[in-house]
């Protein structure tokens, strides 16, 4: 990773995890696909037991055409069966300047840590450790759907809430429940524009510049997303007054300890079953399975 302080965030958790865990993990399999590239990786354990993690891949966007080239590169460096945590280790500290390419070595070394974290997210564990801990099946809904059934508990109607990221399927739940929302996006705001032939608007602005919305938003929702593509840093800078900083989505999964002490307040992560037939689903829909499955779970994660 090129960003120092989130290779150090996710070398000082492979330490705690496999400090608690105490048992090898192997590397038993990765998959990508170009139309939605979300890596998803999994690992199995000395007792058998599977893991399973996933991250974004791409610096932005949810849609794009990977490389075959950079994926063969990327697979050049790892075989199944290898050491799980070695992985980690070694591919966190790998920098290139090609963007691209660092974003999928990014991905491997963060989904590789939540597939190894899997076994530890469970209720019991994370309380010990002082968090609390609440788990919500998908259960029929987008589990960004679920993502908005949460949030709308936690706001206030005087909040200025901003999610970094496009944060549609929450709209619905949050928007009539604030004072402002707003989204901020790497991808071009042009792209974001509504033309209707009454004139109506849309009610959630969307801005390219962060600068515009995040000193004044009393809640910041933040993108996993801005691990892999290492933009965490910048936004949690902008953020500093803010009363909720929670992150979410798929590539926040591991053990949050490190992570929470970078200023985050909650995290809201997409766990999926790690079964061979979800296995298979995910293959089939291109990586899009995870965010419909009944049985994947939304887990949230507050520190107290």
């Amino acid at each position: 990773m090129r960003n120092e302080i989130l290779r150090k965030i996710i070398l000082n958790t492979l330490y705690d995890v496999k400090r608690k865990l105490r048992i090898n993990a192997y590397l038993d399999d990765v998959i990508l696909s170009r139309f939605h590239p979300w890596m998803i990786t999994y690992v199995r354990f000395k007792d058998d037991y599977v893991g399973c993690g996933i991250s974004a891949s791409i610096f932005k966007g949810m849609f794009a055409s990977l490389k075959e080239e950079l994926v063969s590169e990327l697979f050049s460096y790892i075989k199944l069966g290898e050491d799980a945590y070695q992985i980690v280790k070694e591919i966190a500290e790998i920098s290139v300047s090609d963007t691209d390419m660092q974003m999928l070595f990014n991905a491997l070394t963060i989904s590789t840590l939540n597939a190894i974290s899997y076994r530890l997210l469970d209720d019991e564990g994370l309380k010990k450790e002082g968090f609390r801990v609440k788990k919500h099946r998908v259960g029929g809904y987008l589990f960004g759907n679920r993502i908005g059934m949460v949030l709308q508990h936690i706001v206030n109607p005087d909040d200025i809430v901003t999610a970094i990221g496009y944060v549609y399927w929450a709209f619905p739940f949050i928007i009539n429940k604030v004072k402002r929302f707003s989204c901020v996006e790497l991808i071009n705001e042009e792209f974001f524009k509504v033309y209707t032939l009454s004139g109506l608007k849309p009610r959630v602005d969307v801005y390219n510049d962060p600068e515009k919305v995040l000193s004044y938003s009393n809640i910041v929702l933040i993108t996993g997303m801005s691990i892999p593509n290492e933009t965490l840093m910048n936004v949690l800078k902008l953020c500093t007054s803010a009363r909720l900083r929670i992150m979410y989505g798929p590539s926040s999964l591991f053990y949050p300890k490190y992570l929470f002490s970078l200023g985050i307040n909650g995290v809201l992560a997409l766990r999926i079953a790690s079964s061979e037939e979800t296995k298979s689903r995910i293959i089939d829909s291109r990586g899009l399975y995870p965010y419909e499955d009944p049985f994947t779970q939304l887990i949230e994660i507050w520190k107290e």
